[in-house]
């Protein structure tokens, strides 16, 4: 009970730290400058999921067989072997000869989707000009970011009952905050105007300064 309260009060305050960690994010593509409108294209791709996800369609098969992908890929890193791989709109399973908390953790932090779309995009630029693509590129990057993110968040309400139970804050806010760091890097590879060092300073310092306003208004 009191380990449970604690996770709970710790997913309380990494939430500053989170929202910290998003404008970071939202600052670096801003700082971009070799095409305009990198924010406003990232925000659509945010958008359109949404709307997408609510309205018409939850694309729940695309996302369960990459979560398997991803236990698969993590198992084969780990040195360990994939004896069975099983993807549907019902559910998913990997049946493997090793297991750890990386090849447990690895669908949840890592978005699969969006990293095969930075590496199909790097690939690309390797071969012919790529830049009349990249609003296109900044757009399914926040498109599949999102894809991963809502999806990851049903999925843990009703496949990890534990998880809501031990610690569903604390989860989803490290899981969040890992995500997009994990983008901001990918990102920091792709565009040199964007600096990884500079997206953890400004998320540290972003963080700070919600506190500090939080702090201000409901203690002075």
């Amino acid at each position: 009970m009191i380990t449970r309260f604690l996770r709970f009060i710790l997913g309380i305050l990494l939430i500053p730290f989170s929202i910290g960690i998003s404008l970071a994010l939202y600052q670096q593509l801003g700082s971009v400058h070799t095409i305009s409108n990198y924010q406003l294209f990232f925000l659509y791709g945010i958008g359109s999921y949404i709307i997408l996800h609510l309205v018409f369609y939850r694309p729940v098969f695309p996302y369960v067989f990459g979560h398997e992908l991803m236990h698969a890929l993590s198992t084969w890193i780990s040195g360990g072997t994939v004896k069975s791989f099983k993807a549907s709109g019902k559910g998913g399973e990997v049946k493997t000869t090793k297991s750890n908390s990386f090849i447990s953790l690895s669908p949840y932090c890592f978005p699969l989707y969006t990293i095969v779309l930075a590496l199909a995009y790097s690939i690309s630029s390797l071969f012919f000009d790529v830049g009349r693509y990249v609003l296109i590129f900044i757009f399914l990057v926040g498109f599949t970011l999102t894809f991963h993110l809502v999806i990851t968040i049903d999925f843990l309400k009703t496949k990890q009952p534990d998880l809501v139970k031990t610690g569903y804050i604390l989860s989803l806010t490290l899981i969040y905050m890992v995500n997009l760091s994990i983008l901001a890097l990918i990102l920091s590879l792709i565009f040199p105007d964007i600096s990884f060092l500079n997206f953890i300073q400004g998320s540290f310092q972003s963080g700070l300064n919600i506190y500090s306003v939080l702090v201000k208004q409901f203690f002075m």
